[in-house]
């Protein structure tokens, strides 16, 4: 399995607190109680024209118009961003108790559908919640070269799945704090000890040159 994108962007870049907190705990609210479903593709177009026919809610639509742009200005120069299709969207609720997933953003249809694993060209996580009473939570990525060739999947415990690590690299969980990311590099959220009642919340967007295989964003047992 050969993954085709090249790597363009430094591998994780560090935003803090990118939109206002009273933004973030509205949309907090939202999508700890809803989330985006199988996830949802956009045109890069839509986030420069207004446009009435995307497949989200109204009460969304504006919320997600907004992070999309936030990802857009804080990707690295050096990616080709006006070759890209588009951006997947969707979101994660986190409880404890969940697996630990090893794992590189993929076309996930088509590796369930050849084996292929075709990666985004970035990657992009925002914490949209809670504010505080998260413990544990950070993302981890494995920097190290070759890392996304050398059997980028694993599920089981933290211990098992963090063991196979070879350069992690944390960023810890954050209320407002977005991540941009090489496509390329595998990543795993730490467990979280959290009550029911505060999951940890994110919002994650792929940016790809070329569609993946519909529907978009399936498979959202990926952690990120």
């Amino acid at each position: 399995m050969k993954p085709d994108s090249k790597a363009a962007v430094p591998q994780v870049l560090i935003a803090h607190v990118v939109l206002p907190a009273a933004l973030l705990d509205a949309a907090y609210d939202v999508f700890s109680q809803a989330s985006l479903g199988e996830g949802v593709f956009l045109p890069r177009s839509a986030l420069r024209e207004e446009r009435h026919d995307l497949p989200l809610e109204k009460g969304v639509a504006g919320f997600v118009l907004r992070f999309l742009r936030v990802v857009e200005s804080n990707l690295p120069a050096s990616l080709p961003v006006e070759e890209c299709q588009g951006y997947e969207v969707w979101s994660k609720v986190l409880l404890k108790g969940a697996a630990s997933f090893l794992h590189v953003d993929n076309d996930e249809h088509l590796r369930q559908r050849t084996g292929d694993v075709r990666t985004p060209e970035a990657g992009a996580i925002l914490h949209l919640g809670p504010a505080s009473g998260v413990v544990g939570g950070a993302t981890v990525f494995d920097l190290a070269d070759g890392a996304c060739e050398a059997s980028p999947f694993a599920t089981g415990s933290w211990k098992d799945v963090s063991g196979q690590l070879r350069q992690p690299f944390a960023v810890p969980f954050v209320q407002g704090r977005l991540i941009v990311f090489s496509g390329r590099v595998p990543h795993v959220v730490q467990p979280v000890n959290t009550e029911r009642s505060t999951p940890r919340v994110s919002l994650v967007a792929n940016l790809w040159r070329r569609a993946p295989e519909p529907p978009h964003g399936a498979e959202l047992a990926r952690e990120s």
